[in-house]
């Protein structure tokens, strides 16, 4: 059993439920238990922020997943459980994220500094200007047809994951694939959207 500030007992974490942690969290300041939120989400929050930026920007996905976290704990007290706190969380990952893409995307700090993609160009066996044009016809794809196919295409994200990244319905993430493919393909045969 674990002991917090007051001595009480409490479940072992894995039992501890999210609305009860943050909860005790609130009523008692103590930042082990927030951590513990933390230590609960982090990996698929990094997981829904670098889809959203993309492989271009993935560098900066830590940035971006603190960001988030620090407002997570700046608005917990406002949290009213209307929704679970994972889509809440998600929600304001997604912003953060969003919010830090578009202030890069129009300080043009999309492209290495050589002109080049980076790492992930690499893996592929398109030609560089090929690879450059898949990169732009993605990147300019809206945030969810771009942020659903790079969770679902580079990290294997089931329908159901994606949509709880999301807060969208499998159905939902189904259209955003579909979309955001048909797009892609347009774009890159050179048709009029």
């Amino acid at each position: 059993m674990l002991l917090d500030q007051g001595s009480r007992c409490r479940a072992p974490a894995a039992v501890v439920k999210d609305n009860d942690l943050i909860g005790e969290f609130l009523e008692t300041g103590n930042n082990d238990l927030f951590a513990e939120l933390v230590e609960r989400y982090q990996s698929r929050v990094l997981r829904l922020v670098s889809s959203v930026l993309g492989p271009k920007l993935t560098r900066d996905a830590q940035d971006v997943v603190q960001e988030a976290f620090v407002r997570v704990f700046r608005n917990l007290p406002r949290f009213r459980a209307a929704s679970s706190f994972s889509t809440w969380l998600y929600r304001i990952a997604y912003n953060a994220a969003v919010d830090h893409r578009r202030r890069l995307v129009r300080q043009h700090q999309l492209l290495d500094s050589d002109g080049s993609l980076g790492p992930v160009a690499e893996t592929s066996n398109l030609s560089a200007e090929e690879r450059l044009a898949v990169f732009n016809a993605v990147e300019d794809l809206p945030d969810p047809y771009r942020t659903a196919l790079f969770l679902h295409y580079w990290h294997g994200s089931s329908l159901a994951e994606i949509g709880e990244l999301l807060g969208a319905r499998p159905n939902t993430v189904k259209t955003y694939l579909f979309r955001g493919r048909q797009r892609l393909g347009k774009t890159l045969r050179g048709e009029d959207q």
